[in-house]
Formats: C-alpha cells, sequence, structure tokens
C-alpha cells in the first residue's frame, strides 16, 4: 500500500512540475496533492480576436498619414516603378508597444525592410481590450508603396 501511495505521490509531483501551481486534498487517512492547471494571465496571451481592437494614436487615417510622411521609397524599386503593399504582422502589446514585427506578405527586400522599419518606429498604440482589460493582439499593418506622379 504504501508502495502505491509512493508511485500516485511521485506522479502528482512530476505532474505538478508541469503545472502552475498545485492543491493538496486531504482525506481521513492520506493528503493527496492533485495539479491544477491555471490559465496564463489574460495580460500574457496574444488574442487573434478581441472586444475592441488597438487603434494608432488618431486612427487609420492618422496611421495613413504617418505611415506616408515617414516612408522612404527605396530607390531602385522606384526607378523600376515597382508598387504594391507588404503587409507587417505584429503584436500590439497591452502598454500599447509594437514588438514581434515581421513582413508577413512582402513586396521586395528593401521595400520590407523600409516597411519594418517605419512599423517599428510606430509611437504607441491604444491597446486591444477583452472584457474591458487591455491585452496583447496580433495586427496586421499593411505599408503601401505607391509612386505619385
Amino acid at each position: 500500500m504504501k508502495f502505491l501511495i509512493y508511485i500516485f505521490l511521485c506522479t502528482c509531483f512530476f505532474l505538478n512540475a508541469q503545472s502552475n501551481t498545485a492543491a493538496v486534498i486531504e482525506s481521513e487517512h492520506d493528503a493527496v496533492i492533485v495539479p491544477v492547471y491555471i490559465d496564463p494571465p489574460v495580460k500574457m496571451q496574444i488574442f487573434e480576436t478581441v472586444d475592441v481592437s488597438a487603434i494608432f494614436p488618431g486612427g487609420v487615417k492618422e496611421m495613413a498619414r504617418y505611415i506616408q510622411k515617414n516612408k522612404q521609397y527605396p530607390t531602385v524599386e522606384k526607378e523600376n516603378n515597382l508598387e504594391g503593399i507588404c503587409k507587417v504582422k505584429c503584436v500590439i502589446t497591452s502598454i500599447g508597444e509594437i514588438m514581434n514585427a515581421e513582413v508577413s506578405k512582402g513586396l521586395s527586400k528593401e521595400c520590407d525592410i523600409e516597411a519594418l522599419r517605419i512599423v517599428k518606429a510606430m509611437p504607441r498604440w491604444k491597446p486591444a481590450k477583452v472584457k474591458g482589460v487591455d491585452v496583447n493582439c496580433y495586427y496586421t499593418i499593411p505599408v503601401e508603396f505607391k509612386i505619385y506622379k
């Protein structure tokens, strides 16, 4: 009987090492450790869908102005009349910072680098919300390269 209790406690210990915490359940004869699994805090998760989307300061139109004002069209691409849209996927954190920016749809190496530079230099956003709590969320930002004549 002691051997079975020992095996059970070792198993619980192993499972507890993989969980966030444990609860001790006491019965008349023995105390048993049972792992309790807790979801990571909402602020640490990265959401695909949210109740309220993250917002660039001033809104979408202001973001378009910011991109246009700060974009430096790569010389070779401009000379070759290369136009299109780079899409940059990133995480807008619960404090409005941009992190993990990467090109999800590229145009050219130089345009992709420029799109990443613009997105990484953006000011803090108003973060997304889930159930009234500021959360991390994925966001895709289009950066248009268009030659205006």
